[in-house]
């Protein structure tokens, strides 16, 4: 039932990226703490969405995000590959901690890597 679902929403994905109004991707967030990450842009808003789920010593964390990229030049060219880029912004989330001692908390983050 889970690869169905996997399966399902990885065509959801590729969906809605083959038709050029939204910039989707999934991977590692690197950084602390890390995690699984989605994230979510639409090419008209300037904002880049993310959410991440990480296990964090007795329980789990979830956060919500949402940056704004000041730059994000390239730094080559891959051919047919696209180009690879690097960026740097600011952003401001939400954080739920779901342990024994749950919490929530404002995240005001500065997201800088390479795309």
């Amino acid at each position: 039932m889970l690869k169905k679902k996997i399966a399902v929403l990885a065509a959801v994905f590729v969906l809605l990226g083959a038709s050029r109004s939204f910039s989707l991707g999934m991977g590692i967030q690197g950084g602390l703490p890390g995690g699984v990450a989605f994230t979510f842009g639409v090419s008209k808003i300037p904002l880049i969405w993310t959410g991440t789920w990480y296990v964090a010593g007795d329980g789990v964390n979830l956060s919500a995000a949402a940056d704004y990229w000041f730059t994000n030049p390239v730094i080559t060219n891959l051919g047919s590959a696209g180009t690879l880029n690097w960026f740097l912004g600011v952003g401001a989330g939400v954080d739920l901690g779901l342990h024994d001692d749950p919490y929530f908390g404002i995240l005001v983050r500065v997201p800088a890597g390479i795309n």
